[in-house]
């Protein structure tokens, strides 16, 4: 029996391909919904748009995987397409609502182990972030976070309340921006430490120093003055 490779190969040149175009888009340096529970440091680094790592093949499959099961959800719920995709702004902070039903809700497909996981922990903080940005962009007091297992479309949507912690954010990152420098590193979660996980690993164990001077000698980012809030 022989194994044909071509159609593996196909696939994995175009997956690549997309990725390269993608990263031709200069990223605008603005704070998204989905960027909010970031560590204020990836926050800073990406207001001065510094790159991200490189994500591997395997990676960019995944995150096709997620999309598509987040588009087969939104298929069987088969709302108003006004509901869909809604665009929302808050505070300079730009991103676009999944659907809203009773309330904004944010999808997220996960593996069936992280489904499992999060049956027990609850809803990740940056995903509670987002949806809380878009309530508060529509001025909503509840908004949901619903988690999709990827093998099986079991759905767990967690309802929540708005609290201040979004603005919060907000105010924290305001007021970096206008210090004009990139803090130490600082997880807001657990995971936010792993370095595979982490998009700026190389970043993550410098002090101010060497931050200033990385910053400056590879992208020739001169911080410590007041910058503009958004690009």
């Amino acid at each position: 029996m022989k194994v044909n490779p071509n159609i593996q190969k196909i696939i994995a040149k175009r997956v690549l391909s997309e990725e390269e175009e993608n990263k031709r888009k200069e990223p605008s340096g603005r704070l998204s919904a989905s960027r909010l529970g970031w560590p204020l440091q990836w926050q800073m680094l990406h207001h001065f748009k510094v790159p991200q790592k490189e994500i591997d093949e395997y990676t960019l499959r995944k995150f096709q995987r997620g999309k598509d099961v987040e588009e087969r959800v939104m298929k069987w719920l088969a709302p108003k397409p006004e509901d869909m995709q809604v665009d929302a702004q808050y505070r300079g902070v730009v991103g676009f609502i999944d659907v809203i039903m009773e309330y904004p809700i944010e999808v997220k497909s996960v593996t069936n182990m992280a489904f499992k996981y999060i049956q027990k922990s609850g809803p990740k903080f940056g995903h509670m972030m987002q949806g809380e940005l878009y309530a508060k962009a529509k001025g909503f007091n509840k908004y949901g976070v619903a988690y999709v297992a990827s093998d099986d479309y079991r759905v767990l949507c967690y309802e929540l309340d708005v609290s201040g912690e979004v603005d919060k954010i907000i105010d924290d990152y305001e007021a970096q921006v206008k210090i004009g420098k990139v803090p130490l590193f600082d997880p807001r979660e657990k995971w936010h430490s792993i370095q595979d996980y982490n998009p700026y690993a190389e970043w993550q164990k410098l002090d101010e120093k060497q931050i200033e001077e990385k910053l400056y000698n590879e992208y020739n980012v001169k911080t410590g003055g007041v910058t503009s809030l958004f690009y």
